[in-house]
């Protein structure tokens, strides 16, 4: 994301943000949140976002840094980026944690096929070599 000038004060910055919160409140469904989104944040930031809320989540099953960053292609860097964030925010853990708690990922994420060779079909399970191979069949 964009960094914003430095010439933006603290409190003029907490008052936007308030305002977007404001807007958000009012929005009646999924559908509305859905268009306001996508009508004031670019791809990249949205999927920054989501990619941060799916990081925080594997975090707390106990999921370790290294299959965190093959499961979503990212660094470690990207990681703890996420995590400092996390923790710099703790006044706002508890309610975060409850959402994110009662939040079911699992039917929301795209299934990934692996990239492990698989011995009993000599191949690999996936990945782009699969793609290739199944795009040519097409």
């Amino acid at each position: 994301m964009r960094k914003i000038s430095g010439g933006w004060d603290r409190a003029k910055r907490t008052a936007q943000f308030e305002t977007l919160i404001q807007f958000l409140a009012q929005c009646k469904d999924i559908s509305q949140i859905k268009a306001v989104l996508e009508t004031l944040v670019t791809s990249s930031e949205r999927a920054a976002v989501a990619q941060r809320l799916v990081i925080i989540r594997l975090l707390q099953k106990g999921t370790s840094y290294s299959d965190i960053k093959l499961k979503l292609s990212v660094s470690p860097n990207t990681i703890t980026k996420t995590l400092d964030l996390y923790h710099k925010h703790g006044e706002h853990n508890a309610i975060f944690n409850k959402l994110l708690k009662n939040f079911i990922f699992e039917a929301m994420m795209p299934k990934i096929k692996s990239t492990v060779f698989d011995p009993q079909n000599n191949s690999l399970g996936g990945g782009f070599r699969q793609f290739m191979r199944e795009a040519k069949k097409k």
